[in-house]
């Protein structure tokens, strides 16, 4: 599976107090998922052109966990003056609203979206090994094999996990996550 669309957001206010040499000192880019990770390395690239275009320095901080819950945190909480983003991964921005009961940011009040930057579809892949070359075999095995069949996610409550889920709904199928 590939990473989730990225989009960049900032606190609600920043808008309307961004001065007109914006930006005059380093941005930061919080990625709520970890270093060396997908989101993550979309966020370097485009913390290095930001730089080239700018003459402002991008400097990413990682906060990692909680299925990017941290790292929202965190940019809700920043100061909304444009200097903080958050380059999130839509689960956090759109799916953590419904299957979290509360949290802590509410992604339409504490951010303004700017921009999608990616979009990359979600894929399955298997050992070759194993004889699977399309989902229908997965259902067909699944089916025959009710709770045997594994699968991998990025991480509880993300959309690699939930589409797993939405499958097993779907066709009936009973895996394990």
């Amino acid at each position: 599976a590939l990473t989730s669309v990225a989009a960049f957001s900032f606190a609600a206010a920043a808008a309307a107090q961004t001065p007109d040499d914006y930006p005059n000192r380093p941005i930061r880019i919080i990625v709520p998922q970890a270093a060396g990770s997908g989101v993550d390395q979309q966020a370097r690239v485009l913390a290095q052109k930001m730089g080239e275009l700018w003459g402002q320095q991008g400097v990413v901080e990682n906060r990692p966990g909680a299925n990017a819950i941290l790292g929202m945190e965190a940019g809700a909480k920043a100061a909304p003056d444009g200097y903080t983003l958050v380059y999130a991964p839509v689960s956090a921005v759109t799916m953590n609203t419904f299957i979290y009961k509360k949290l802590s940011y509410d992604p339409l009040r504490d951010f303004v979206p700017i921009t999608q930057t990616v979009a990359n579809p979600l894929g399955a892949v298997v050992n070759p090994a194993s004889g699977i070359k399309s989902i229908k075999d997965i259902v067909e095995r699944a089916k025959a094999n009710p709770g045997q069949l594994n699968y991998g996610s990025f991480g509880i409550g993300n959309m690699t996990h939930l589409m797993g889920v939405l499958l097993s709904i779907a066709a009936g199928i009973k895996m394990m996550h």
